[in-house]
């Protein structure tokens, strides 16, 4: 027993130490993970603050580089905006000269500068011939016709051949005297327009504008244009180039103040095309065809000269107008209201900018509203359309036709009352805001709102008292006093005010018939 007491003794001393030094291992231990615990915690800390940082440090300089990137995008798209034209009409000149050259070469050795020379040398022998059949009957000559016609056929055909290279501006010059001559004075002015416009490098541009100008002076064909001609002469731009030149020149005949020379614009046109066939010009020339043929009567040949500048000019902006002027045939003459729909949807996704998208939008709600009958389409339409382009020319006529979709169709009076009420605030002092508060007025007294209808009425006169319905307002006032609202005191005070502010009026004299009946009726 005592052994056994003994032996547990000796365990428990020996094991003591133990048990404590186990126990402070183990807290030094947690005390241990409790450094690194917060260790990680400074450094997931640390590392947040940091990444924040960063973050917000690479999106500064994100947007940084991307405006910086904008702005160089939008210089550069402004750059080619100003200088595209330019270089177009560097290109398109240039394809010119090298279409002419391969001409000349097609045509074997007839286009050579010996060849030329050798033509001019001739024109100017055949203009000094004198006919030898020119016979004289009773001291009057007689013939020469027939040489004058022959002359006139080869100097066009010169000019067909080298203009405006060569002698050309020679042989023009010369084709106009030629032409006046022979009494041709239509084609001698319009022979004289080409030159004006064609040779203004020529070193004898100014002495032979001049000599010609004199001829069309003293004549009396050309007398109502003759200051007109001066106005062209003095505004022509003298270093455009060629294709600009004769691109004006065309412009300028087809509205020049003589009809004669009208009718030059089509055949014109249709050299220039041969002769410059994807130019801008062409483009805006074959715009100005439609048109041409469109006030003629010739529908089909102006819808298909549009689809001509849409297929072969999409480059081009006169490709989205021919889409819009389409789309207006479309719907107008053949009655295509779902391709017209096609057409000005088309237009607007593809030219955002023009100035012609608030327009487009107008016609695609008068479609719905007028040919397809889709009334709450074409509210919606109308409504966008106020509230995207409040300051167009169609917001007053998209404002009017809301109210009248919602009066007319869906049969809301109040809201057509109010959609009224805000035109007549917007448009205040115009006939469209009278006309929209006049139908507020009216709507008021059918829904059974009759105050409210006597001041619409009493605002009108207030807003336009020079108007000669403005007398007009007031006796509806006094009608509405009177029938509807029983109060034959306002009535009688309304119809008063005519009496004494309009005396030497037509209505003071009705207005005071009425107040007598009504002081009768009412046993005053």
């Amino acid at each position: 027993m005592k052994r056994l007491i003994l032996f547990i003794v000796i365990i428990t001393v020996v094991l003591a130490p133990l048990a404590v030094v186990g126990q402070l291992t183990v807290e030094k231990a947690e005390q241990e993970n409790d450094r690194d615990v917060d260790w990680q915690n400074i450094k997931d800390s640390l590392q947040l603050v940091y990444q924040e940082k960063l973050n917000r440090k690479v999106d500064s300089l994100k947007q940084t580089y991307q405006k910086k990137q904008d702005q160089f995008l939008d210089q550069l798209e402004e750059r080619r905006k100003v200088n595209y034209e330019y270089i177009q009409n560097l290109q398109d000149s240039l394809k010119f000269f090298k279409e002419r050259l391969a001409k000349f070469q097609f045509r074997n050795s007839v286009r050579d500068s010996a060849y030329e020379a050798r033509y001019f040398e001739y024109i100017e022998r055949l203009l000094d011939y004198k006919d030898k059949k020119r016979r004289s009957i009773l001291g009057v000559s007689i013939g020469g016709r027939a040489i004058n016609e022959f002359k006139i056929e080869v100097l066009k055909n010169y000019l067909d051949l080298y203009s405006p290279r060569g002698k050309s501006e020679y042989v023009q010059y010369y084709l106009t005297q030629v032409y006046y001559n022979q009494k041709m004075y239509a084609k001698a002015e319009h022979s004289f327009l080409k030159y004006l416009y064609f040779y203004t490098d020529s070193p004898s541009y100014s002495d032979m504008k001049h000599e010609q100008l004199k001829l069309i002076l003293e004549n009396g064909y050309f007398k109502e244009r003759s200051s007109h001609i001066v106005k062209i002469m003095d505004n022509i731009d003298e270093d455009l180039s060629f294709q600009n030149r004769y691109y004006n020149f065309i412009k300028e005949i087809r509205t020049y103040p003589n009809q004669d020379l009208n009718e030059y614009f089509l055949p014109e046109v249709e050299n220039f095309l041969n002769l410059f066939p994807d130019s801008r010009n062409s483009a805006r020339l074959l715009a100005l065809l439609s048109e041409h043929y469109q006030k003629r009567g010739k529908v089909q040949y102006a819808f298909l000269t549009l689809e001509q500048i849409i297929h072969l000019f999409p480059q081009f902006p006169e490709a989205g107008q021919a889409m819009f002027k389409r789309a207006e045939i479309r719907a107008e003459e053949f009655e295509e209201y779902d391709q017209a729909l096609s057409d000005y949807n088309r237009f607007i996704e593809e030219n955002p900018e023009s100035e012609m998208v608030p327009k487009a939008h107008f016609q695609i709600a008068m479609l719905l509203e007028n040919y397809l009958e889709k009334y709450d389409m074409a509210l919606e339409k109308y409504q966008e359309f106020a509230q995207n382009y409040p300051n167009s020319e169609f917001t007053a006529r998209a404002m009017v036709r809301s109210a009248a979709i919602v009066e007319e169709k869906i049969k809301d009076k109040e809201e057509a009352v109010s959609i009224y009420l805000d035109i007549a605030e917007k448009y205040k002092g115009s006939p469209t805001g009278k006309k929209a508060r006049t139908k507020a007025a009216n709507l008021y007294y059918e829904i059974g709102q009759y105050k409210n209808s006597i001041d619409q009425f009493m605002q009108l006169y207030r807003s336009y008292p020079m108007e000669k319905e403005s007398i007009e307002y007031l006796f509806k006032a006094a009608d509405i006093y009177e029938k509807k609202l029983n109060d034959i005191d306002m009535a009688i005070e309304t119809l008063t005010y005519i009496t004494e502010n309009f005396p030497a009026s037509k209505q003071a004299n009705e207005a005071q018939k009425r107040i007598d009946e009504l002081s009768q009726e009412s046993g005053e």
